[in-house]
């Protein structure tokens, strides 16, 4: 990929999880996990890839009890890891987009 030459760390991973839902759709479960996992080690420090991880596992692969596991895991580092740069998101936006979330998974089980 063109954008793995540059450092634009954020849109490769965003990319990466976009591929890994495509993979996930057309029945590629193993390639689409490799995918998502690679873009959650750009950034493993950010709430971000795991919650685009969450939403996959929910409406790419449709396994809401991983999908919960892995938006567990982004609120984790939301409290432990997250730190107020320019490069990030508001904590706001996480703790809106969990909870939607959180909610999407309880309306699925």
């Amino acid at each position: 990929m063109r954008v793995e030459a540059g450092d634009d760390l954020s849109t490769l991973g965003y990319l990466l999880q976009t591929l890994g839902d495509v993979e996930a759709n057309l029945g590629n479960s193993e390639r689409a996990m490799q995918l998502h996992e690679r873009a959650i080690s750009l950034d493993a420090q950010s709430p971000l890839p795991y919650l685009f991880y969450a939403q996959g596992l929910l409406r790419a692969f449709r396994d809401p009890e991983k999908s919960l596991t892995a938006l567990n895991k982004a609120e984790r580092v939301l409290l432990q890891d997250w730190r107020e740069s320019d490069d990030e998101l508001p904590k706001s936006y996480y703790e809106r987009e969990i909870q939607v979330l959180r909610d999407e998974i309880g309306r699925s089980r």
